[in-house]
């Protein structure tokens, strides 16, 4: 509720009877309008779609009705409807500088809607002057122009109104709020608040009937009403002399009748005194509210200006916010990658873990089985050591016997002629010889297979322990990457965690 409802909700202790509101538009401010207690609410609504939106909402059972036309100054079965693509500011005067003010709003379409005077809605009703009733004026440009056009009692049976306009004309033949405020104040309403919510040039005045400035106005004219009859009575009564002695009677009589206007005059006249002085003082009061009213016009405009720097303020805090979010999806698009990679990097971890494993176990097996080699490669050496000693032995024993031979021939060249059984001895020596050799020659062959086999193996163990070196290279360099990608991670939730906002 604003400011101008509270006020009028503050003074009115027992509700109000008959509540008008001219421009109610979709009925925004209705729950507003009801808490103001009317016992019957009328709200006019020019604009087929608004009125359509407003009828079902009110309770007709509870006094609501919905009058679903123009108000017009002048009497007219359809009026002309300028529509704007935002329908608070259609009128039925066209649009002047409100395009500039407001650049966004564009014409729309002009529609034909039924019409009825403000003077006829009200005649309508039938106001009780002794009650307390309110008519709230939302028609944009056609304030003054309406209340012109209504007579003066019917306007002075409310006790409050409340008239939105403009503090320049914004339409074609619109008023501006002072012209408006200072017509009220001759009909005798006097201006009792403004909304201060109202955003420049947009006003909405809230007034008060006066009546004993109304009751002055209505004496001074009997004043002048009187005078022109004392005047007229006087003309009447020299004419009467002059013309005739028989008018005498008639003559006393309108004398009379201009001496009791004269005492009545007097009369007034000295009531009309003791007014003076009360508007006077009415007056004084007047500006030193006209001064607060300046006062508190200043503090809109200085309130508007810091609404407009408000405005820039949050335009750049909006436009902040954006490349923050900007920022802040980038952020979490790189978070989101970094996650999927750690992800990755954890499954080939634990892959690798798996594959760690495995080479474990073989490298393990590798190792029992290099034991095993050794092992064996030490029995072969052993054997190859063995085998070598028994070839030098019988290498020693083949070079005694190729001593002992030639001895012998050289005997048997000797002896050849006189000792056949030597020949036979000597025949039979070169058989073992023989046979010694051939025994030699397969020892040898056997050495140099085991001597193969040691050489393969030793290949076979020095090939596994490089395996096992690259392994554990290869390890080492996994754990640097893993511990890398952590640290990665622990960066990007850090960052995450001082984002503002998040």
């Amino acid at each position: 509720m604003n400011e101008l409802l509270r006020h009028i909700l503050a003074h009115c202790a027992d509700g109000l009877s008959i509540g008008l509101i001219v421009g109610a538009g979709a009925g925004s401010q209705l729950d507003d309008w009801r808490r103001l207690g009317c016992r019957q609410l009328l709200l006019a609504e020019a604009h087929p779609r608004l009125a359509e939106a407003l009828g079902p909402r009110l309770r007709q059972d509870q006094g609501e009705y919905l009058l679903a036309l123009a108000v017009t100054a002048e009497d007219q079965p359809m009026a002309t409807l300028q529509v704007l693509n935002n329908l608070a500011y259609s009128s039925l005067n066209p649009a002047a500088d409100l395009l500039t003010y407001y650049p966004n709003l564009r014409r729309d379409e002009a529609l034909e809607v039924p019409a009825r005077t403000l003077e006829v809605i009200i005649a309508d009703q039938a106001l009780d002057g002794q009650q307390t009733h309110a008519l709230m004026l939302a028609a944009p440009g056609q304030a003054l122009q309406l209340l012109q056009a209504t007579p003066l009692v019917s306007l002075q049976s409310f006790t409050w109104v409340i008239i939105d306009c403009n503090s320049e004309p914004l339409y074609q033949n619109e008023a501006s709020g002072p012209e408006v405020t200072t017509w009220m104040e001759t009909i005798g309403f006097d201006l009792v608040a403004d909304n201060p919510d109202a955003i420049f040039p947009h006003s909405q005045l809230l007034f008060e009937r006066n009546a004993s400035r109304i009751t002055q106005k209505l004496l001074e004219s009997e004043i002048v009403q009187l005078h022109s009859q004392a005047s007229l009575g006087e003309g009447v009564s020299h004419d009467g002399a002059q013309t005739s002695n028989e008018g005498e009677p008639e003559i006393a009589k309108l004398a009379k009748l201009a001496h009791e206007q004269e005492q009545r005059l007097d009369q007034l006249t000295r009531e009309n005194t003791r007014l003076v002085s009360v508007v006077e003082a009415i007056q004084t009061e007047n500006a030193e509210l006209q001064q607060s009213l300046q006062h508190e016009a200043n503090r809109a405009i200085a309130c508007q200006s810091q609404i407009e720097a408000l405005g820039i303020e949050r335009n750049e805090l909006a436009k902040a916010r954006e490349m923050l979010e900007q920022k802040h999806a980038a952020i979490t698009t790189a978070y989101d990658d970094q996650a999927r990679q750690v992800t990755d990097l954890r499954a080939e971890l634990t892959e690798l873990g798996r594959q760690n494993a495995e080479l474990t176990k073989l490298y393990n097996a590798l190792k029992s089985q290099h034991a095993e080699l050794i092992s064996t490669y030490n029995v072969q050496t052993q054997k190859a050591n063995d085998c070598q000693a028994r070839l030098e032995a019988q290498h020693k024993a083949a070079c005694d016997l190729t001593a002992e031979r030639d001895a012998l021939a050289q005997e048997n060249a000797r002896l050849s002629e006189t000792c056949e059984a030597q020949v036979a001895l000597a025949n039979d020596r070169q058989a073992q010889l023989q046979t010694a050799s051939v025994h030699s020659a397969q020892q040898q062959k056997a050495l140099a297979e085991h001597r193969e086999t040691a050489d393969a193996n030793l290949r076979n163990v020095k090939n596994l322990e490089q395996e096992a070196v690259n392994y554990k290279h290869r390890q080492r360099l996994l754990e640097e990457e893993l511990f890398k990608c952590e640290a990665q991670l622990d960066l990007i939730k850090d960052l995450l965690l001082r984002e503002p906002g998040l």
